[in-house]
């Protein structure tokens, strides 16, 4: 931990700003450092305040309320959760250093690591190598943005582990260190209210591959073009492993005859086949999630035949084109995951025909075109929107298109989901992928999707 050790050794202010799950992981990881005599957590929320954390602590210093940020030039060292934006910091004190718990995590333990990042795609890809690594009887921690902070992980013990990470933008940003295996799914517009450009999001993307050494591998979507201009235009020292649905004549993975296919220092072996992976995973997407991570157990030094002979076991994540159910001789998919159009239509695509689609939500100022030129083409379902993102996509359309009979604009989410069951003939599929994050009306994607459930079956009765 050379940051956090040189501030710890230096006697430098420590400040944990933000205390949702990583900063409370942080801030007891802290408490039980007995070199610490001191430090500060810094978080809006006042009622903090009676956490008995921070009961009688002497050792901890609270800041609360609307002026949190304030605080921050006072400190050398700003342990930031990545909920908060960097754009809402003021200036900072000479020489301190802002970095966030997974950064700090990185690192310290950067050699163990298999880090995986994308727009999409991380959680489904992070939890099958984990599942992939463990059905090998090997020791693996899964944890980062999936829901497991790291600093809960390390008092665990994790010399012998392989870690993991499910790691976002806002957790990359400013790291210091790149995992050993790094992977990067994929780059589509997102968070775009939480960067001054769509350039800051990928830059921070691109701190999974920046820091690596001529020893470590980078694992990458070979067609992704804004990839490949990050590539090009910020060159990096590690070993190039390539995935891609069509050979791109490098050593890497990609699709030949119906198979998975490995190319390792020019030679071909067949790990296994797309049929076997659309059982568990369908669509084009998933294949290529599934490429990604038989790539990185490789690249530890983990034998993929015979890891993917455990696929078949694997269970898909909630709200990730989950099925619901067959209901009413109707099926119902939740993929409230999809907060961008590329997933919406990558879900489109996978499922066929698709009667009823629910789009609509929170709007972060994203580009729609791709989704708007899509069902003005190819949909021939109907379409149920919500929210500003809902209005903004459905404005896009020809005043004169024949999709306007087909659309339906909702307020209330449950009177939504009632038209859904209604309107969705026997045989037919409904599905939500909003295409647009959740905020509005919902806390967060999860809370959406399990709403949606809970109505499809208890307004199917």
């Amino acid at each position: 931990m050379e940051i956090l050790e040189r501030a710890i050794t230096e006697k430098k202010k420590i400040l944990v700003l933000g205390f949702g799950k990583e900063g409370r992981a942080m801030t007891y990881f802290l408490l039980a450092d007995v070199r610490i005599p001191r430090f500060a957590v810094a978080d809006m929320n006042e009622e903090i305040i009676n956490d008995e954390l921070f009961k009688d602590n002497p050792k901890i210093e609270l800041i609360t309320g609307d002026n949190y940020l304030k605080a921050v030039n006072e400190f050398d060292l700003i342990i930031k959760s990545p909920g908060i934006s960097s754009m809402k910091l003021g200036p900072l004190k000479k020489g301190a250093i802002v970095i966030s718990q997974m950064g700090l995590f990185l690192d310290s333990y950067s050699q163990q690591i298999i880090g995986i990042t994308g727009t999409k795609g991380k959680s489904t890809t992070s939890s099958l190598i984990a599942f992939l690594i463990s059905g090998m009887q090997k020791p693996v921690t899964l944890a980062g943005n999936i829901g497991v902070p790291v600093y809960e992980i390390v008092s665990k013990e994790l010399n012998n582990n392989t870690i993991v990470l499910e790691i976002s933008s806002h957790q990359l940003e400013n790291s210091p260190a790149s995992p050993h295996i790094a992977v990067l799914l994929n780059l589509f517009q997102e968070h775009l209210d939480h960067y001054p450009s769509f350039l800051d999001y990928q830059m921070a993307k691109w701190n999974i591959a920046k820091n690596q050494k001529p020893s470590d591998f980078f694992i990458y979507h070979y067609k992704d073009s804004l990839i490949q201009s990050l590539l090009n235009d910020n060159p990096i020292e590690s070993g190039l492993l390539p995935f891609s649905n069509t050979d791109h004549g490098q050593d890497g993975s990609f699709v030949k005859q119906g198979k998975i296919v490995h190319r390792i220092a020019g030679v071909e072996n067949d790990i296994c086949s797309i049929e076997t992976v659309n059982k568990v995973l369908p669509g084009r997407h998933n294949l290529l999630n599934v490429q990604a991570a038989l790539l990185a157990i490789q690249a530890y030094g983990i034998n993929a035949q015979e890891a993917v002979k455990n696929i078949t076991e694997f269970t898909p994540l909630e709200h990730r084109m989950e099925y619901v159910g067959c209901i009413q001789g109707k099926h119902f998919y939740n993929d409230s995951i999809a907060t961008i159009p590329e997933a919406t239509l990558q879900a489109l695509e996978a499922l066929g025909d698709v009667s009823t689609l629910i789009i609509g939500g929170y709007d972060r100022g994203i580009d729609y075109t791709l989704l708007t030129d899509y069902l003005l083409s190819s949909f021939k379902g109907i379409v149920l929107y919500t929210g500003d993102a809902g209005k903004r996509i459905i404005s896009q359309f020809p005043i004169n298109a024949d999709i306007h009979s087909r659309l339906y604009y909702f307020d209330d989410f449950s009177a939504m989901i009632a038209m859904a069951i209604k309107s969705t003939p026997v045989g037919g599929i409904c599905l939500l992928s909003p295409a647009a994050a959740s905020y509005d009306q919902f806390k967060n994607f999860e809370e959406r999707g399990r709403i949606y459930k809970d109505l499809v079956i208890s307004l199917s009765k």
